[in-house]
């Protein structure tokens, strides 16, 4: 008797001769379309994994890279960070259009140690000290990540400096290399933007911890086309809050929504939202100590469009917690309460896969009392300890996590030359195109379909190139490169 796996395998050789015969007679990129089937019955998969960094531990207690399977499997320490290069990163990673992943670090580099934005390429995992912050010249000590612009651009704040003690916005061209200063907070426009703005409708979006007005912190809005600078709410440090120390967030209804670290009516912060449209301010929880303060993670909505947020303490343990808010009803659930044993005093936002289950990050507390990744099932309430830092691997992850997805269970037809790169793969936007040969003289890259028929073709002119690949329909393709006469072909998707 033939069993199934037998009779798949003799169908796929039918169906592979019968098609070679067709293709003999198509006569066009015969050698190519043949590779096409010979990949081309092996299913497709995709594989999810979660990147984050340590603010301090590994080698050289710097700080860490890290991944790690949403199960808890597969950790791995990518890279240890060096006081030279950038330590101590408290931001988030992000994956830009160019394939690469950017974030910043408070301190190191060579510049008075006033921090770096850095680039980690997730092909070859090679890490490149991007930009060196200096406190005489420029804003530094940069508490968060940065964000990316549709052109491309990133843009980010700062929180000292000498010319500007209060930080400043900032942008960075990574074509470029070049960093420029856009905006110089005050005693008026606010201090210390301790997290990322967000960004939409080419406005960023953003609050500072101290300062403004009334002292206590501010929203504000910075445009990124005309430069223009907007203090849109002052916070009082009583009723309102004040002191916030996480990013906004803004949702499809115009209204930016988030948490203070103090003031309410129990003195450890609110739940708020701000209309950007109407610039309505609105209180809409208190926190107190039982269940959950304020100080904690920027919050996040989920795909059943409730709220959801960490803070750092509270709770029962006094540990901090995790929490919901359903904006439906006007209704705050107090979810999970941290110990010391499983995970405590979380700093970052969570992250919902598509199994719709978060993830997160602790800065203490788990079995070594150094952090822990978990998991918290929105289904049945339970919470998984899912890694423990231990110190040599990382310790203090005060970062939040970002979900990297590649495809697995294709046989990928790699280039014949590996002093080549072509990432990411999958692409949606751009791909990017890496000759390590210095001494090249001329290459192009075309882009064929899988019947072999050439879709686009451009000449490569520098060691690194990026392609815009956004009008090609969603499937598989394969890029052709032609160095100084020597041919590779790849294959890519494109989701």
């Amino acid at each position: 008797m033939i069993n199934n796996i037998s009779m798949y395998s003799l169908f796929t050789l039918s169906l592979v001769n019968n098609l070679f015969s067709i293709l003999l007679l198509m006569k066009k990129n015969v050698l190519l379309i043949l590779c096409i089937v010979a990949v081309a019955f092996i299913s497709k998969g995709q594989t999810t994994q979660l990147w984050g960094m340590t603010s301090s531990g590994g080698t050289y207690n710097d700080g860490t890279i890290f991944k790690i399977n949403p199960d808890g499997t597969g950790f791995v320490n990518l890279y240890n960070l060096v006081h030279g290069d950038g330590h101590s990163p408290y931001g988030y990673l992000i994956q830009a259009s160019n394939g690469n992943i950017y974030s910043t670090t408070w301190g190191g580099g060579n510049n008075y140690n006033g921090g770096t934005i850095f680039k980690f390429n997730p092909v070859n995992n090679f890490y490149v000290d991007e930009f060196d912050f200096d406190f005489l010249l420029t804003g530094n000590h940069p508490y968060s990540g940065v964000v990316e612009a549709q052109s491309g651009m990133l843009y980010g704040v700062t929180t000292s400096g000498i010319s500007c003690p209060g930080g400043t916005i900032y942008s960075y061209n990574p074509i470029t290399n070049s960093h420029s200063d856009l905006f110089s907070f005050d005693s008026v426009s606010g201090f210390n933007a301790y997290r990322v703005p967000i960004l939409g409708n080419n406005k960023l979006f953003g609050m500072t911890g101290l300062a403004g007005v009334l002292d206590y912190g501010v929203i504000y809005s910075f445009d990124i086309i005309t430069n223009y600078y907007s203090v849109l709410y002052n916070f009082d440090g009583l009723m309102n809050g004040g002191l916030p120390y996480s990013s906004p967030l803004l949702l499809d209804n115009g209204k930016l929504y988030g948490t203070t670290s103090i003031g309410g009516v129990n003195g450890v912060g609110v739940l708020f939202s701000y209309d950007t449209l109407t610039n309505f301010f609105q209180k809409l929880y208190d926190f107190d100590n039982i269940n959950g303060q304020g100080f904690g993670g920027s919050l996040m909505q989920a795909a059943n469009h409730k709220l959801y947020g960490v803070s750092h303490s509270g709770g029962t343990f006094g540990k901090g917690v995790i929490y919901s808010f359903d904006l439906a009803i006007g209704s705050y659930t107090n979810l999970y309460n941290f110990d010391s044993i499983t995970g405590s005093n979380p700093q970052s936002s969570l992250i919902q896969l598509s199994n719709g289950i978060l993830y997160g990050t602790t800065s203490k507390g788990g079995a070594l009392g150094c952090g822990v990744v978990f998991s918290f099932d929105l289904t049945t309430n339970a919470y998984t300890d899912l890694f423990d830092f231990n110190g040599t691997n990382g310790l203090i992850p005060q970062c939040g996590l970002l979900a990297v997805t590649t495809s697995v269970g294709i046989s990928d037809f790699k280039s014949s030359d590996d002093s080549i790169s072509i990432y990411p793969n999958p692409a949606t936007y751009k791909l990017n195109i890496s000759i390590n040969d210095a001494n090249f003289n001329s290459a192009e890259i075309k882009i064929n379909n899988i019947l072999g028929e050439k879709i686009l073709q451009t000449a490569i002119t520098n060691h690194q190139s990026t392609i815009d690949i956004s009008a090609l329909s969603k499937g598989m393709y394969f890029a052709e490169t032609i160095v100084d006469g020597k041919r590779s072909v790849m294959k890519i998707i494109k989701e």
